[in-house]
C-alpha cells in the first residue's frame, strides 16, 4: 500500500501554522472572557461571530447560498456536536490550567489523531510521518511540566479536549472529500451557535464593553483559524499535518508570560524546539519524496 501523497506540502504547512496562531489568539481571548462569563456563553459568542462572518462569506460567494446545498446533513451535525464538545472542554481547560501547560497537554492530540486516522480514514502512515509524530510526542513529554504542579482535574479536561479535537480533524478530513470548506465551516458555526444558545437561559451574564471585546475577538480569531484549518485538512492527510500543530506552544508561552506572568520551565523551550524541528523535518522529507517521484515520471 502506498502512503497518501501531499501534492503541495508547503502550502498545507503554512495554512496549518497560520491556523495555530489564530486559534491560540482565540484561546487567549476566551480565557480573558471566561474570568467573567460561563464557558458555554464564551462558546456561544465565539460561534455567533463565526456564523455572522460565514453568512457574509456565503452571501458574497458567486454561487450564493446554493453552495450550502448538501446531502451530508448528518455528517455536518456529527461534526458540529463533536466540535462543540471539544471547544467547551478546551476553553474550560485553559481556565483551569496555565496557558502553556494547557497547550502542552492539548498537543497529545496529534498522536491521537495519527492513531485514529489509520482505522477511520484508512490512511497509511509511512516512516517519515511516524518519525515526525514520535519526535513531537517526545517534545511534549519534555514540556509536560511547564509550570510545575499539575491540576489533576484540569489535566483530565485538557486531554479530553485533545481527544475530541482529534475526532474533529477526522470528521473535517472526511467532509473535505466532497464538501467545500465554506460549507463545512458555515454549518459548524451556525449549528453550534443554535445548540449553545439553548443553554444560555441558565448561564447568561450581560457582557461589559471590555468582556464584549474579548468575546468578539475570540470569535473573529476562531473563525479565521477554522477556515485555515479546514483548508489545510482538505489539502493534506491528517498524519502529515500533525507535527505543525506543535508551534502553538511558542504562541501560548508568549501570551501566558505577557498577560499573566506565567513563565514556563526551561523544559518548555527545549521541548518546543524539538516539536518545531519535527514539523519541518516532516515537511522536508515529504518534499523530497514528491520530487523523487515526479522526476522518474518526467523522464518517461
Amino acid at each position: 500500500m502506498n502512503a497518501t501523497h501531499v501534492q503541495r506540502p508547503v502550502k498545507a504547512a503554512l495554512m496549518m501554522l497560520g491556523s495555530s496562531a489564530l486559534i491560540t489568539l482565540m484561546t487567549v481571548f476566551a480565557r480573558l472572557a471566561s474570568q467573567h462569563h460561563a464557558i458555554i456563553e464564551v462558546t456561544f459568542f465565539r460561534n455567533l461571530v463565526g456564523a455572522i462572518c460565514m453568512f457574509v462569506f456565503v452571501a458574497s460567494d458567486p454561487r450564493g447560498f446554493a453552495v450550502l446545498k448538501t446531502s451530508r446533513k448528518g455528517d455536518h451535525l456529527i461534526r458540529t456536536i463533536v466540535g462543540l464538545i471539544g471547544l467547551c472542554l478546551n476553553f474550560y481547560a485553559v481556565k483551569l490550567l496555565p496557558l502553556a501547560e494547557q497547550t502542552a497537554l492539548f498537543f497529545a492530540m496529534p498522536l491521537m489523531l495519527t492513531l485514529l486516522a489509520i482505522p477511520l480514514l484508512r490512511e497509511h502512515v509511512d516512516w517519515r510521518r511516524w518519525v515526525g509524530v514520535a519526535l513531537g510526542f517526545i517534545g511534549i513529554l519534555i514540556i509536560a511540566r511547564p509550570t510545575g504542579n499539575l491540576n489533576g482535574f484540569g489535566v483530565l479536561i485538557a486531554l479530553s479536549g485533545a481527544f475530541f479535537t482529534a475526532l474533529v480533524a477526522i470528521n473535517v478530513r472526511r467532509l473535505g472529500t466532497s464538501e467545500p470548506e465554506i460549507r463545512t465551516v458555515f454549518y459548524f458555526f451556525t449549528l453550534s451557535t443554535i445548540i449553545a444558545a439553548c443553554f444560555l437561559p441558565w448561564y447568561w451574564t450581560t457582557p461589559s464593553f471590555e468582556t464584549l471585546v474579548y468575546l468578539v475577538g475570540s470569535g473573529l480569531a476562531g473563525t479565521l483559524g477554522q477556515i485555515l484549518l479546514t483548508k489545510a485538512y482538505a489539502e493534506a492527510p491528517a498524519a502529515f499535518l500533525s507535527p505543525f500543530n506543535y508551534v502553538a506552544i511558542v504562541y501560548s508561552t508568549f501570551f501566558g508570560w505577557l498577560l499573566w506572568g506565567e513563565w514556563p520551565h526551561t523544559a518548555v523551550f527545549v521541548g518546543a524546539s524539538i516539536v518545531i524541528s519535527a514539523g519541518f523535518m516532516t515537511l522536508y522529507l515529504e518534499k523530497t519524496r514528491n520530487r523523487n517521484e515526479i522526476l522518474p515520471q518526467a523522464a518517461e
